[in-house]
């Protein structure tokens, strides 16, 4: 059985030869305490691994954290603990050296296994112990949507709910400065045709154009466009003009013209006018001289609508009746707000 202070001489001698323990200086001694720790410092080559003051292998857990952060560009406060390091990520090189397994340790935290604190990122909330992470409300801007090619709507065109996509702008509509518009003609949104002569009332009372529902119904502060023709037959009568309802107006402005045909002749203009007023013109205008057989009665113009309420076009003999016209036709465009200045393209 060997000596065990035998074995001590023989391994300290071995020192001496390597120049590991000066044979001057006692192991214990400070300045070969020094000595062994730059030694054993410049010998080791990990990045994260240093010795401390009393000359212990240790981690640089501030180095290393500094790093992650850097790399993962994680926020100052994220959560990088030193039991989090600890075991797994230890390695020993082929030449001795105590380092960490970077590349596995940052491959688990970007695995989730080191989490970020709760709390409120910006634009993301994170809770449940960084197992939820939630976009704030209207964080989302406009800005950070992808593109959208040109000319193209947003939404779902099919049959039932789906991601959103990109939608193509049918025939007949164009799409400038941020408004969808149509390049026809509007169809009117009010309108009455009659579909079989009517007889008009023999007074030189006011009345509707069309005997039965005669009447429109506007919606407030709103603005129409309206247009109507009457075809008609009076006998030796002058055919007046007007309008009547319950709908209060801002104000209304239309023209008109009025062609009368006496027996035999020529169909000619005879008399044309316009009229302008802040309420309904119930004052009967002239729209037509007395020649005796059929005539046509055109109306155009614009009302802008405070109050709902009804909106009707009417006529008055100056004396005896007569008869509106099959396809005789009175129509009503909502043209926007009733304070509306422009629409489309106007600068």
């Amino acid at each position: 059985m060997s000596d065990p202070r035998e074995t001590r001489r023989k391994s300290t001698g071995a020192l001496y030869q390597q120049g590991r323990v000066s044979p001057s200086l006692g192991a214990n001694d400070p300045r070969h305490r020094r000595s062994a720790q730059a030694r054993l410092t410049s010998e080791l080559t990990g990045a994260f691994v240093r010795l401390d003051e009393q000359g212990r292998v240790t981690l640089d857990y501030d180095a290393l954290r500094t790093q992650l952060q850097s790399d993962l560009n994680l926020s100052s406060d994220a959560a990088v603990t030193a039991a989090q390091l600890a075991g797994a990520y230890l390695t020993v090189s082929q030449g001795g050296a105590l380092d960490v397994d970077y590349d596995t340790l940052r491959a688990d935290i970007l695995n989730g296994l080191v989490t970020v604190t709760d709390g409120d990122k910006g634009d993301i909330t994170v809770s449940a112990g960084g197992e939820t992470w939630t976009i704030d409300e209207e964080a989302v801007t406009y800005a950070k949507v992808q593109k959208v090619t040109a000319s193209r709507l947003l939404g779902n065109s099919d049959t039932v709910d789906a991601p959103i996509e990109e939608i193509a702008i049918g025939e007949g509509l164009d799409l400038k400065a941020g408004e969808l518009f149509s390049t026809v003609e509007e169809t009117p949104q009010i309108v009455r045709v009659l579909d079989a002569d009517a007889s008009l009332t023999t007074t030189a009372s006011a009345q509707p154009w069309f005997p039965s529902n005669g009447s429109a119904t506007l919606e407030s502060s709103t603005a129409y466009l309206f247009k109507g023709v009457l075809f008609f037959n009076a006998t030796g009568v002058a055919v007046n003009l007007l309008f009547d309802g319950t709908a209060t107006t801002g104000s209304i402005a239309y023209k008109m013209t009025g062609i009368r045909v006496a027996s035999g002749a020529v169909a000619t203009t005879d008399r044309t006018g316009w009229r302008t007023g802040t309420t309904l013109p119930t004052t009967a205008v002239a729209a037509t001289n007395a020649t005796s057989g059929d005539g046509i009665l055109m109306v155009e113009g614009i009302v802008r609508v405070a109050t709902t309420g009804t909106f009707t076009p009417q006529l008055s003999f100056a004396s005896g009746g007569g008869t509106a016209y099959r396809n005789s036709w009175f129509a009503l465009w909502k043209l926007g707000e009733n304070t509306i200045t422009t629409k489309g393209t106007w600068s």
